[in-house]
């Protein structure tokens, strides 16, 4: 698909080059991967998780133990 895109883009820019100030035009590749639950630090083994954007579950039991002792 990103290469009938590119293909497009650049006839585009052949007839109307004066469209395109930045330059010419490069077509944005896919994401190699897309999750719609992101793996959490827990599932993948890992210590942290960079791509987990909420309390995760480790996170969450700390914060309940140090509140079940105060």
């Amino acid at each position: 698909m990103a290469k009938k895109r590119q293909a497009a883009l650049e006839r585009y820019y052949q007839k109307h080059s004066e469209c395109f100030v930045r330059g010419k035009p490069e077509a944005k590749r896919p994401p190699e991967a897309a999750h719609i639950n992101p793996i959490t630090s827990e599932e993948s083994g890992d210590e942290m998780s960079v791509a987990v954007n909420f309390p995760t579950l480790p996170a969450a039991r700390q914060a309940l133990k140090r509140e079940n002792l105060h």
